[in-house]
């Protein structure tokens, strides 16, 4: 990943913990509820961080940054267009968690 501040965006491809579908998943409605942080923490427990990276990502929906969970180290670019177009397989073990929590596949301005 880039560090350097001054340098040129990053994007990253990958899933993007949804925090509405969180709330739902839990049938809250208060954003500040404790447990939606306690589910986003279990989640981001199953990621395998070294192949998977996690990062703070803003994606092109409007919605609001998110935990990242990045496919792999090929999923960082520069370039989001190019990095739409690159195939690059979701892992196969977080499927199971799109419809319940997750969005995209996406990309994603790296924010942190």
């Amino acid at each position: 990943m880039i560090t350097d501040k001054t340098s040129t965006k990053e994007y990253v491809k990958g899933y993007g913990i949804d925090w509405d579908k969180v709330k739902a998943a839990l049938g809250v409605t208060d954003d500040g509820d404790g447990q939606i942080g306690s589910l986003m923490k279990q989640i981001l427990e199953c990621v395998d961080r070294d192949i998977h990276w996690v990062c703070i990502g803003k994606p092109n929906n409007g919605k609001h940054n998110s935990f990242v969970i990045s496919f792999g180290e090929q999923a960082f670019d520069t370039d989001p267009e190019a990095l739409r177009k690159k195939d690059i397989p979701a892992p196969e073990y977080l499927k199971c968690f799109v419809e319940p929590f997750l969005f995209g596949p996406e990309v994603f301005e790296v924010v942190d």
